[in-house]
This record gives C-alpha cells, structure tokens and sequence, in this order.
C-alpha cells in the first residue's frame, strides 16, 4: 500500500479520529490521581463517540474530508480506485443472488 493511495488517507483520517476521542481518557486514567467517577464518565463517552462513528453521514465526512486533503495535497487518488463488479455463476435450480458491493467507497462504510 502507497502511502499516497486514497485507501492510506482514510485509514490516517480514522485513526486520527479514533486518537482523538481515546487519547484524553488513556492520559486521564494514567495520572497518579483520578476521580473514578470522572474516569467512567470520561470512559462512557469516549464510547458512545466510537459508537457514533460507525454512523453513514459520519463514515461519509470521514471520506469527504480524505477527498479534501488529496486534493489539497494534489495527489493522484482522490477517491477509492473502482473494481470490476465480480459476478458468481448461478447453478441451475438456485434461486438466490449473492449481493456483492458494486464500489470500494460501499465496502467501506459497510466496514465501519
């Protein structure tokens, strides 16, 4: 993986986000003296803000704002690279499709 390939910026953006939210809480936990009451609150919102995350308009402004950045940068991806739609063989008497996820950007935000 590149280090300029659109897949790397999202992965840094989320990450960063991710750092973001925890990093506040690691360092309250880790000094010498803490309000353990305090440390659950601190806890419990840094996990309703990762559940949050996983939400589609925020996974999108993850992927907008890596857009931004390429194109601030100048980079040649600027969004996800499009894969050929893969197909499966139907077998006679099946009756059922396998739904495959037709863009990377899809794929994406099912991850999440």
């Amino acid at each position: 993986m590149r280090l300029s390939s659109f897949e790397f910026i999202i992965a840094m953006n989320l990450v960063k986000t991710i750092f973001a939210m925890t990093t506040p809480v690691s360092n309250y936990l880790q000094s010498k003296s803490i309000d353990f009451i305090e440390a659950i609150n601190l806890v419990d919102n840094a996990k309703n803000r990762l559940i949050d995350l996983r939400d589609d308009d925020k996974c999108q402004n993850l992927i907008n704002e890596g857009k931004s950045f390429a194109k601030d940068q100048n980079l040649t991806e600027r969004n996800f690279k499009e894969v050929r739609l893969r197909k499966k063989k139907i077998m006679p008497g099946e009756l059922s499709r396998d739904e495959i996820s037709s863009t990377a950007q899809d794929s994406m935000v099912k991850m999440l």
